[in-house]
């Protein structure tokens, strides 16, 4: 049995045309939505990890550890183990740039360098990302 199509050069022309149109209705819906999942997870990150810090110092009589450098806070956080484990397993990845690392001062939270940046003074914990995200 053969199974015949008939199908006209317009028909072709008009199908794709629809379909150009559904994609470009549909793109900026998904891409908005994109951006309202990241900008939640990274706020969930920074909830959790500002937390963290004060659960630290609340254990320790208020006091932050002194560090000189990003891996000195991870060994602290990720490595240092008290009676109650480690604060967080891993430094989590910024979900708009895709890094997992911390640095300590230099310029302002936003200017991409790491995932995250950690002011060793007032230890306020942000991403590092973009301007509008630093200031989450």
């Amino acid at each position: 049995m053969k199974i015949k199509f008939d199908i006209s050069y317009l028909k072709v022309v008009v199908l794709i045309s629809a379909l150009i149109i559904f994609a470009r209705t549909i793109g900026p819906q998904s891409t908005e939505a994109k951006i309202q999942s990241d900008t939640s997870q990274l706020i969930d990150i920074l909830v959790m990890m500002r937390s963290t810090i004060g659960l630290y110092k609340a254990m320790n009589g208020g006091q932050a550890p002194a560090v000189d450098s990003a891996k000195e806070f991870e060994q602290i956080f990720i490595e240092h183990s008290r009676n109650f484990g480690h604060y967080f397993h891993g430094i989590p990845v910024n979900p708009f740039n895709g890094k997992n690392t911390v640095r300590l001062d230099g310029p302002a939270a936003g200017a991409n360098k790491a995932g995250w940046r950690l002011d060793s003074q007032t230890w306020y914990f942000q991403a590092d990302n973009d301007k509008t995200c630093a200031g989450l």
